[in-house]
């Protein structure tokens, strides 16, 4: 179990890393507390060189340099001629250990070649699989991590939401009941609008900057956005239903309990990421429709109190 978990960390690990380590170059500098990360590209720590962890995936490293944490080399291959103070972990690879190469932790091999020269020092054990087993609990354990992540960081952003844009929040969230048609519309303009204008940003060369940067962060931030303001609307219904939205200033409690239902509701097979995904595009529409109003009011933000702002006036008898 201790040997899954840590190829489960590994492949977070390579998945999460900022960009500023996998782009770091074979004869940059490392240090002891680097990690180090190198996908379809060699990797090379020369000796005098130490770092933290290594982790090479679909390429070759050389090691001649120490490391002070764990090497893990998948579908890749490593020659260690220098020292490795925590487990070896290669996985449909290969590793070859030259004379003065020295292992202090365990080899594990999964589907992998393995050579290893006169002098060469393993401490550990050597572990050799033909494959890595998954169990239904090892499955269970990732999804349940995952999941128990994507909640708790929604919950941050809907507490962050509520602290900073309560009324914002609140207004949004009840234009999708009590202003639903102009909310789908917000939503179907947008939907389309957004991915329109990054087209035509590819269009030109200087232009590539802005296409990534609504595909790539405007349209996630807007959905997570969306996620949060659906969940507020869920929320208010549930411990808010006899009060007057317009009335709360900062929603905390309806916009945390709303994001835990919609988290829960994704459960559901097949419906659940569907229930989700629809709630994110409404929310994005409320959250659009909030937009427009406050810059069509020159600042002013059009809540469901106060629906009939742009009507003309009765006259009076």
């Amino acid at each position: 179990m201790r040997l899954k978990t840590f190829l489960i960390l590994s492949i977070l690990l390579a998945a999460l890393m900022p960009s500023s380590v996998l782009a770091q170059d074979a004869g940059d500098t490392a240090h002891e507390d680097d990690v180090l990360v190198r996908i379809n590209g060699p990797l090379d720590l020369a000796a005098g060189e130490t770092a933290g962890t290594v982790v090479v995936i679909s390429d070759s490293a050389e090691i001649a340099g120490q490391v002070t944490g764990a090497l893990v080399v998948i579908d890749g291959k490593a020659t260690l001629s220098g020292t490795v103070d925590d487990d070896v972990m290669v996985i449909s690879g290969e590793i070859d250990l030259l004379e003065n190469a020295r292992i202090e932790g365990d080899l594990n091999l999964y589907d992998s070649a393995f050579s290893r020269a006169t002098g060469s020092v393993i401490e550990g054990s050597t572990h050799e699989r033909s494959a890595v087993a998954w169990s239904a609990w090892d499955s269970l354990a990732v999804s349940a991590f995952f999941w128990a992540a994507m909640m708790i960081f929604a919950i941050v952003v809907a507490l962050l939401f509520a602290a900073a844009g309560g009324r914002q929040l609140v207004t949004s969230a009840s234009f999708i009941t009590e202003r639903s048609g102009a909310t789908l519309l917000a939503t179907t303009v947008g939907g389309i609008a957004i991915p329109f204008f990054a087209v035509l940003a590819f269009l030109s060369i200087f232009g590539i900057p802005v296409g990534l940067a609504l595909l790539l962060l405007l349209m996630p931030l807007m959905a997570m956005l969306g996620y949060v303001v659906t969940g507020t609307r869920i929320g208010l219904w549930l411990v808010a239903r006899d009060r007057d939205p317009t009335t709360i200033e900062h929603p905390y409690l309806a916009a945390v309990l709303g994001v835990v239902v919609l988290h829960v509701v994704g459960l559901v097979p097949f419906l659940g990421g569907f229930i989700q995904f629809v709630a994110a595009v409404v929310g994005a529409g409320a959250l659009t429709l909030l937009a427009w109003n406050a810059w069509r009011s020159r600042g002013t933000v059009e809540t469901p109190s106060t629906m009939t702002l742009h009507q003309e006036p009765t006259p009076a008898s």
